[in-house]
């Protein structure tokens, strides 16, 4: 056992915007994504609503990367790597609902005992939660909650007014995550989780470029990631897809870890003598 003083370490920004239809989940991440990189080309949404994220290219040159169903986790993995490796600062899921929904479908299915079903399910929904988490990519999820109308008192009058309730993923899935907020019809924030003590939980925000710059603040005020702390998470990795991650994120960080990288993934592939063999190397390519 080890003991030592707490330290915060710079890390990538992860977060979750929570709201129904129209509470402007989409405007907001993107407006957040540039106060964090400062560049429109740095930010890319990985799309599953038929590219509704286009709606909004008069703020600026970002890219969309569209899905098409079946929108199962491994496919939200592989868009996540593909667009850390072209460099994409900020990485935008809109939905995230879209995966636990497919997910949902894919239990159903299963059939037999429901219980024993979910062993199938949560593995691949915690591998794609374990990619975000260690993405050296800005990350933020747009969750759906679904929908009711109530009845409120405005200005004397009563009028209908829909109001977001459960968010459309797995239960607790806020947990995972630093930051995570909650949009009302007004484009008004009220925070779910903040870890990084800058957001009243008490109030309403607005969120936007300056949220971000913010956020970006925060991070920069932490201590720089070192060689050894990448070396600490390579013998953490969970996958080749973890450990690949890792290598190509941090590339001025890496230079000197090769060998404890293609140890870890000589670990790593001893279980299933099928996985890739993938090869690091210096140039920002691997090969299989």
């Amino acid at each position: 056992m080890k003991f030592q003083i707490a330290k915060r370490k710079q890390s990538s920004i992860k977060m979750a915007l929570q709201g129904p239809s129209g509470s402007g989940k989409t405007y907001s991440s993107l407006h957040i994504a540039y106060g964090l990189t400062g560049d429109w080309k740095k930010i890319v949404v990985i799309d599953t609503q038929h590219s509704a994220s286009s709606c909004y290219a008069h703020l600026g040159e970002y890219w969309v990367a569209s899905l098409e169903p079946p929108f199962e986790p491994e496919k939200f993995i592989d868009a996540i790597l593909y667009c850390e490796r072209k460099g994409f600062q900020a990485i935008i899921l809109d939905s995230y609902s879209d995966e636990w929904e497919y997910l949902l479908d894919f239990h159903a299915s299963l059939g037999g005992n429901s219980y024993a079903a979910w062993g199938k399910v949560i593995p691949r929904h915690n591998q794609l939660v374990e990619i975000i988490l260690n993405s050296p990519a800005h990350i933020i999820l747009n969750v759906r909650s679904k929908q009711d109308v109530i009845i409120v008192d405005k200005q004397q009058e009563r009028v209908a007014e829909k109001v977001g309730l459960k968010g459309i993923q797995k239960d607790g899935y806020e947990y995972d995550l630093p930051l995570a907020f909650t949009l009302d019809m007004s484009h008004l924030a009220s925070v779910n989780k903040d870890v990084s003590g800058r957001f009243e939980s008490n109030q309403l925000h607005q969120l936007g470029v300056n949220t971000g710059k913010l956020l970006l603040n925060w991070i920069q005020s932490a201590e720089p990631l070192t060689s050894r702390d990448i070396e600490l998470r390579v013998n953490e990795s969970k996958s080749i897809a973890e450990l690949l991650q890792l290598y190509y994120g941090y590339p001025k960080l890496t230079g000197m870890l090769k060998e404890q990288f293609e140890r870890r993934k000589k670990m790593l592939q001893q279980p299933n003598t099928s996985s890739p063999n993938h090869q690091f190397s210096q140039n920002g390519k691997h090969t299989s």
